[in-house]
């Protein structure tokens, strides 16, 4: 299993493409339809993973769902899920959005706008929370500290290090 990330639309969000040689799915397809589509390729979508539903994650989703007609995955759909060649965890992370979650692979996670490489996600727009955002990380530190982190914008990083560098992993209290 693989993971390709493609930078879309106008900011610059992560849309990640899990695959092997014959089957794929998509996470959180932002914009840029035809980038997401040529990358497929030949390959059979087999779902659509959403982490939250802000216009710059899901900007393509409707195309998509056109040409392709396949599962999508988001906060309605928690728990363990699996698809043909697939298998994964969707939990729960509010904070940034009351729809917020993340996809937990066997040793990677795709977390949205809900942590990032040094940083979270903003608690001040609409349906944003302070409360659930702590929550939510104190959930994430009990992770395990094997995960790769895929975010919903900017660098790649771990469970590990955010743990032991990301400030508001640190002390939760300062949010």
């Amino acid at each position: 299993m693989k993971v390709k990330k493609i930078v879309v639309g106008p900011l610059a969000a992560n849309c990640y493409v899990v695959y092997n040689d014959k089957k794929c799915l998509v996470v959180d397809p932002g914009a840029d339809y035809e980038k997401i589509k040529k990358f497929i390729g030949e390959r059979e979508l087999e779902g659509i993973l959403i982490t939250h539903y802000h216009h710059d994650h899901v900007g393509a989703l409707t195309e998509l769902i056109r040409d392709y007609c396949t599962v999508i995955y988001n906060y309605r759909t928690l728990g363990e899920r699996k698809t043909d060649s697939f298998s994964f965890e969707v939990m729960a992370n509010k904070g940034h959005r009351e729809d917020c979650v993340s996809f937990i692979f066997e040793d990677f996670i795709f977390t949205g706008d809900f942590i990032f490489k040094d940083s979270i996600g903003r608690t001040d727009l609409e349906g944003g929370s302070i409360e659930d955002m702590k929550e939510s990380l104190e959930k994430f530190k009990k992770l395990g500290k094997k995960f790769k982190v895929y975010p919903g914008h900017g660098d790649e990083t771990t469970v590990k290090k955010e743990i032991s560098t990301n400030p508001f992993l640190k002390n939760i209290d300062i949010l």
